[in-house]
């Protein structure tokens, strides 16, 4: 175990074969350690907002680790790994409003949740930067499906709230915009506000809390549909043709374009003023980057082991899945999984040699 030392490039033989790494001291010295297995577990690059961006279009809130901003990626590319088929993958979960932390500064942790909140409730409208509708808003009951229904809109989507829903909330809580439970949120994101965290209690402040979010640039307001569209930077046009045609299916019950439940067509008036929360996506890390075998070695470009060269953990992942998150846990489990046994074959490929 060496500390504070950053691994720099792998060392090759004269048959590509990986025997070793180049490594850099916090002092500056290089380090050049051979060995007859070599395996990388360097945690992917969701650290790495250009990289990120470049390979999955947009470069999400960083949830993980800061350090992995993927330095074993292209050192194991330059060794002769190949780049997957399906690289770009991220394990999107959970949504964020971008106004949570400024109010924070203003307000209660409570009361700097309420945009955060609403955006992990299904009885709200939300449109991507464009203005178009692009879901049933039930998806975001769930964090995981929350998160991946948004994610190819672009960095962020929308969560329109009308005047009348926040002086329901005002005076009713989430009870009064028939809210079917408390919002999904992880423990937390409310573990400092857990006694008001109750559908009945109150949203005393909304009004200041909605309006300071607007002034502090993390949100949007407009007295019609097409100021708030002009304001948020949406196109007018779209925007209010599916303001209009949800509007209607809160009318009819019917939401002939996502099918979303009656149970959640929550009236938002007919008038007065309108918000739109920037709503986020946190991005727990990026899955996959390297091919491998069932032994965990590193597979070249005609997917043959790379000799000496190994891979667990997230660098890995992508064997899994293409480009979504599937669900709680795959992170954590893969990586003590193929930790366990990358070990076992990369120990049992060094004493065989």
């Amino acid at each position: 175990m060496i500390t504070e030392t950053t691994a720099k490039k792998l060392i090759t033989g004269t048959n590509g074969e990986v025997t070793g790494v180049v490594a850099e001291k916090k002092d500056g010295t290089t380090l050049e350690v051979t060995a007859k297995s070599i395996i990388m577990a360097t945690g992917g690059y969701a650290a790495n907002k250009e990289m990120v961006k470049e390979a999955f279009g947009f470069e999400g809130i960083n949830g993980g680790l800061g350090q992995n901003i993927g330095e074993g990626l292209e050192m194991a590319w330059a060794a002769g790994a190949k780049v997957p088929d399906n690289f770009g993958g991220q394990m999107l979960h959970q949504t964020l409003a971008r106004a949570t932390g400024k109010l924070k500064e203003q307000y209660t942790s409570f009361e700097a949740s309420y945009p955060l909140m609403l955006s992990y409730l299904p009885n709200f409208m939300n449109v991507g930067p464009s203005g178009a509708r692009f879901r049933d808003e039930a998806a975001t009951l769930e964090a995981v499906a929350a998160a991946n229904t948004s994610a190819f809109n672009g960095p962020y989507h929308l969560v329109i709230v009308s005047q009348s829903q926040i002086d329901a909330l005002t005076t009713q809580g989430m009870n009064g915009v028939r809210a079917p439970g408390l919002p999904g949120m992880p423990p937390e994101f409310y573990a400092d506000f857990q006694a008001q965290f109750k559908l009945d209690t109150p949203w005393k402040n909304a009004q200041q809390v909605f309006d300071s979010m607007v002034e502090n640039g993390d949100g949007y307001k407009g007295g019609t549909i097409e100021e708030l569209a002009k304001n948020a930077g949406m196109d007018a046009d779209v925007l209010k043709n599916a303001f209009n045609k949800y509007q209607e299916a809160i009318r009819t019950g019917v939401d002939t374009e996502f099918g979303k439940s009656k149970a959640y067509l929550q009236s938002m008036g007919e008038s007065g003023s309108y918000y739109a929360i920037i709503a986020e996506i946190n991005n727990l890390g990026s899955v996959g980057g390297l091919l491998v075998n069932t032994d965990f070695q590193v597979l070249n470009d005609k997917r043959v082991p790379v000799p000496g060269l190994f891979a667990v953990g997230l660098e890995s992942e992508g064997v899994l899945f293409n480009d979504t998150y599937v669900g709680n846990g795959v992170g954590i489990g893969y990586s003590f999984t193929s930790g366990r046994l990358g070990g076992e074959r990369a120990a049992a490929k060094a004493l065989a040699n």
